[in-house]
């Protein structure tokens, strides 16, 4: 069988577009849930950096910042000018995922709860992250074990 010079690219093409087609129409594309998570303005919980402080977290997430602090487990004696990064000095174990995931929480339940962000329960000392927090003295992580519900 000849092929005319002039029909190369139809037979070119046309597998290729098929593939593409199909491919679109049978993959099965997955959104992850948090990358949905938006405050009432908008408000990515990815774009909490160390840097920020709560006064900022509070203002571009739209939660007052005393609930802010409640879902965090920030003291409400720490400054709310004072950059998350350095709130680790003051809290032990803080840092700023722990600010990431209370908020997506927060958004999520529509209430303040905090339950080990790697899904860990049962986690005895010294803890398998850097999120371990012993409030009760147990030697277990009060995360892992849900006690912030």
């Amino acid at each position: 069988m000849i092929i005319s010079p002039n029909k190369y690219p139809i037979f070119l093409l046309t597998p290729f577009f098929t593939v593409i087609l199909l491919g679109m129409i049978f993959t099965p594309w997955q959104i992850d849930e948090l990358d949905l998570l938006q405050t009432s303005n908008g408000f990515d919980t990815n774009q909490i950096k160390g840097w920020m402080t709560p006064n900022d977290v509070a203002k571009e997430s739209g939660i007052a910042l005393t609930k802010l602090y409640e879902i965090s487990h920030i003291p409400y004696d720490i400054d709310p000018n004072t950059p998350l990064k350095e709130i680790k000095y003051v809290v032990p174990n803080f840092e700023t995922d722990m600010v990431r995931v209370a908020i997506d929480n927060y958004i999520i339940n529509d209430e303040p709860v905090f339950k080990c962000p790697y899904g860990i329960q049962q986690d005895s000392y010294p803890g398998l992250c850097g999120f371990y927090t012993d409030n009760d003295g147990d030697r277990d992580c009060d995360y892992a074990l849900g006690e912030f519900d």
